[in-house]
C-alpha cells in the first residue's frame, strides 16, 4: 500500500503507449465482451460478501503519507471521465511529486454509478504511490449506464470511503485526506438492500447523501468537480452539492479535461505550497497543456480553499484567505 514512486518514464512507456494505440481500459472491454459485468479484482469493494478495507499507510520510503481519493461518475456521458484522467496523469503527478506540492501522495482510484439500476455502482482501488495508480485506473469498469431517475449514487462511494478507509494521516497526525468527485448529476440515497448488495453492510436505514457526506467530511476534505451540462442544470446539481459541502467545495469545470489540473491546484493551495499568482505557470511546468492550465485556473477562480489543517472536525472547519 503506497510503496514506490510514480515514474513519468514508466507512464510514457506503458500507459501513454496504450492511450496512443487505443488499447487502454482493456479490462472494461474484456468484461463487456465476456458478459461478466463486475469490477476488476483490484477495485472490488466487497470480497466474499464482506467489505474490504483500503489503507493509506506511512513507511520508511513515504513517512508522511497524504491520502487522495479521485472518484468518477462512469455513467452515460460521464464514462469518458477515466479516459480524461488517464491522459493527464503525467501533469497531475508532475505537480504533486516533482513540484513537491504535497508530502508522499498516495492515490486511490474510485468510480461510481447508480445503485438503483447498475450492476457495478461502486469501485475503489487500494492507495498507491507508484505506477500501480495507472494500472488501477486502466482497470476501471466503465458501465456507462445509470437511469433516468435524476441522479446517481456518489453517496455510495462517499459512504464507503468514510467507513472502510484507514489512513495514518488521520490516525497518527489527525490530518484529513483529500477526496475529489467528478460528475454532473446530484446525489441520491442508497436503500438498505442496496447497502447489503453493493457495500456489504447489513443495516436497517437508508443512507442519505447528507449522512454520507457529513461522515466523510470528518476525516476528508471533499470537493465535487461539477461538469455543468444539461443534466446538472436540470437537476440543480450545483445547489444540491453546495448544500452538502458548502459553495467553496463545489467547483464548476470549464472543461472535463481540466479536472486533474483543478485537483492539483486545490491541493497545492490548501497545502500552501503553490502561489496563486503563479498557478498557471506551475501547471504548465508540471506538464499540463497551457489551455488546460488556464481552464483550471478559471474554474477555480474565487474559490476559498480550506486550509488543510490538523485535527479539524467538520463543525470547526474554517476557511483561509487563500484564493485561486
Amino acid at each position: 500500500m503506497g510503496g514506490g514512486t510514480w515514474s513519468r518514464s514508466t507512464y510514457d512507456r506503458v500507459t501513454a503507449r496504450k492511450v496512443s494505440k487505443g488499447a487502454s481500459f482493456g479490462y472494461d472491454r474484456h468484461a463487456k465482451s465476456s458478459g461478466r459485468y463486475e469490477a476488476h479484482d483490484d477495485l472490488k469493494v466487497i470480497v466474499g460478501g464482506v467489505p474490504v478495507t483500503r489503507e493509506s499507510r506511512d513507511s520508511d520510503e513515504h513517512p508522511e503519507s497524504t491520502p487522495i481519493v479521485i472518484g468518477f461518475d462512469v455513467t452515460g456521458s460521464m464514462g469518458e471521465n477515466p479516459h480524461v484522467l488517464q491522459k493527464s496523469l503525467k501533469g497531475l503527478f508532475g505537480m504533486l511529486i516533482r513540484k513537491d506540492v504535497v508530502s508522499d501522495p498516495q492515490v486511490a482510484i474510485g468510480a461510481y454509478g447508480d445503485t438503483h439500476c447498475d450492476r457495478v455502482p461502486v469501485q475503489l482501488s487500494q492507495f498507491e504511490s507508484d505506477n500501480r495508480i495507472d494500472d488501477n485506473l486502466d482497470n476501471v469498469f466503465i458501465e456507462g449506464c445509470g437511469g433516468g431517475n435524476n441522479g446517481e449514487t456518489s453517496t455510495a462511494l462517499v459512504w464507503f470511503v468514510a467507513n472502510h478507509v484507514v489512513t495514518d494521516a488521520w490516525e497518527k497526525r489527525g490530518k484529513r485526506g483529500y477526496m475529489f468527485l467528478v460528475g454532473d448529476e446530484c446525489a441520491l440515497e442508497v436503500y438498505p438492500e442496496e447497502s447489503k448488495t453493493y457495500l456489504g453492510e447489513s443495516q436497517p436505514f437508508t443512507i442519505t447523501p447528507q449522512m454520507a457526506f457529513d461522515k466523510a467530511r470528518e476525516r476528508w476534505d471533499v470537493y465535487f468537480l461539477l461538469v455543468d451540462n444539461f443534466s446538472a442544470q436540470d437537476q440543480h446539481s450545483r445547489r444540491k452539492y453546495e448544500a452538502l459541502l458548502g459553495s467553496d467545495h463545489v467547483v464548476t469545470l470549464e472543461t472535463t479535461d481540466s479536472a486533474p489540473a483543478v485537483i492539483a491546484s486545490i491541493i497545492g493551495l490548501a497545502e500552501g505550497t503553490v502561489d496563486s499568482g503563479e498557478l498557471a505557470t506551475e501547471l504548465t511546468d508540471a506538464g499540463f497543456d497551457s489551455g488546460v492550465a488556464l481552464a483550471a485556473v478559471k474554474s477555480a477562480t474565487g474559490i476559498d480553499v480550506t486550509k488543510h489543517g490538523v485535527g479539524v472536525a467538520v463543525a470547526d472547519t474554517t476557511y483561509g484567505d487563500l484564493k485561486l
